[in-house]
């Protein structure tokens, strides 16, 4: 599975570290300076994708304004950290059943 992450640096490189413990995914990072730069990212990217996460809820808004939707999107409005923070709970979740 390939899953575009769409975000800021800062948030993307917290993303990468923690998705390298799930080797069945491919996750590939998009990053932008501005959130108005995020529907070009998705549109310029989306076939290639199987999903795409946003790292919050301006950069998903605007996109789905501007861009016919044709992968699934989405993003997690878990505290302030979204996908990271769900990654971390999988994390937490998958090791414990070991």
């Amino acid at each position: 599975m390939k899953i575009g992450l769409v975000g800021p640096s800062s948030l993307l490189s917290k993303i990468r570290t923690i998705s390298e413990e799930f080797p069945d995914v491919s996750f590939f990072s998009f990053e932008y300076s501005r959130p108005l730069e995020a529907p070009q990212i998705v549109r310029d990217n989306q076939d290639f994708l199987d999903a795409i996460f946003f790292c919050g809820h301006i950069p998903y808004c605007l996109s789905l304004n501007s861009v016919a939707r044709t992968k699934p999107w989405g993003y997690l409005p878990l505290c302030s950290r979204g996908l990271l923070v769900a990654l971390l709970s999988a994390r937490g979740h998958i090791s414990s059943r070991f």
